[in-house]
């Protein structure tokens, strides 16, 4: 038992390392786009038209850093400011299949092809719901309020508090903001699924082997991989970046590519918490087609992906394991201790004050009684 568990803490530390100097990067990029990109820029560049929305909505959800979770109250801010059914959807798939920081860890970890066709297929995915929910939409918005308490516990996103104020601070003021939100908010909020993902991967490579038999065979090869990758994203509630990891040890251990991009497009676009809320955003109907695109659309890309990997040279389970199992020089140790302690520290802080917000439910539930 304490082999496996050595062999765990082992394998997930290497893949810190192999990510820890991308992921610097990316969420540093991720903050300053979010002082750029926020509520009050959604609400300036939707309301255009029907399809005009669609496209905005999905190439402005692209690179912003909100997880499934978090991009629900901008979601349903969308919708009760006037924004259609058909831009609300796109921006509910883009927006946590990808952004500015898993890009960047994903061109560590799986190479510049998968790099390239994430957003890609993100784009593809998004634009393909929000016009399939525009035909079918025939109103414009709606005024109830939808987000309980799985949205507003999340801070991935800044508040709108001042979104119809003008912003006259100097820029070097908001880089400063940008890189702040970045490594205390965003990181923050990131943490607890981040560290989730490093250990899922960690747990991937030491129980699955080298060969994954511990899946059937007819889920791990060929067309059946897609369906596997499907039964594996689905329920998950994993956000864009800490699938990124994940996904990397499904490559390392025979996946392929396709099967890996169809993991990384469902799985943090789809899961069973959020799912909830988003119904009660858009409605049941639009959450089958959502669901029915999300998963159809993904596959498509990853089939393409497995076809055009013929002709280019594309991230194989070699590589893959290469970047895994590389140590890496000094800065890329420096960083994976300085993010792994961060992470720490803001998921013990989450911890804590959960268990202690949930002591004080208890003691006013005695005392009432």
């Amino acid at each position: 038992m304490l082999d496996y568990l050595g062999q765990i803490i082992l394998s997930s530390w290497q893949m810190i390392i192999a990510s820890a100097a991308a992921l610097t990067a990316g969420l540093a990029l991720a903050g300053l786009l979010s002082v750029f990109f926020n509520e009050k820029t959604l609400k300036k560049f939707l309301g255009k038209g029907k399809f005009r929305d669609v496209f905005y909505a999905t190439m402005i959800g692209i690179p912003l850093p909100l997880c499934s979770c978090s991009v629900l109250p901008v979601a349903q801010m969308l919708r009760k400011s006037g924004v259609r059914k058909g831009a609300t959807v796109s921006f509910l798939v883009s927006t946590p299949e990808t952004g500015a920081d898993s890009i960047v860890l994903t061109y560590t970890l799986l190479g510049p092809f998968m790099a390239i066709i994430r957003p890609v297929a993100a784009f593809l995915t998004a634009m393909t719901a929000g016009l399939v929910e525009s035909f079918y939409d025939a109103s414009p918005a709606s005024n109830e309020s939808a987000v309980d308490e799985t949205a507003s516990s999340c801070s991935c996103c800044h508040s709108s508090d001042d979104a119809n104020e003008t912003d006259t601070r100097p820029i070097y003021v908001k880089l400063i903001e940008g890189i702040k939100y970045a490594y205390t908010t965003l990181l923050a909020d990131l943490s607890p699924y981040l560290l989730l993902g490093f250990l899922l991967s960690g747990i991937v490579v030491t129980f699955m082997g080298s060969d994954m038999s511990l899946l059937p065979v007819w889920l791990r090869e060929g067309w059946g991989s897609y369906f596997g990758a499907i039964i594996l994203g689905l329920p998950l509630y994993i956000c864009a970046t800490s699938s990124t990891p994940l996904a990397a040890a499904f490559l390392a251990l025979g996946f392929s590519p396709g099967a890996v991009l169809v993991f990384l497009l469902v799985g943090p676009a789809t899961n069973i918490a959020s799912l909830v809320v988003v119904t009660r955003i858009i409605g049941g109907w639009s959450v089958v087609r959502y669901l029915l695109i999300v998963v159809g659309v993904s596959v498509f890309c990853g089939i393409f992906t497995d076809w055009f990997g013929q002709f280019v040279v594309v991230s194989s389970s070699e590589t893959a394991h290469l970047h895994l199992t590389e140590g890496g020089g000094w800065y890329s140790l420096v960083t994976a201790i300085g993010l792994t302690s961060l992470a720490g520290y803001y998921t013990l802080r989450s911890f804590l004050r959960k268990f202690k917000n949930n002591i004080n439910k208890v003691d006013f539930a005695t005392q009432s009684n």
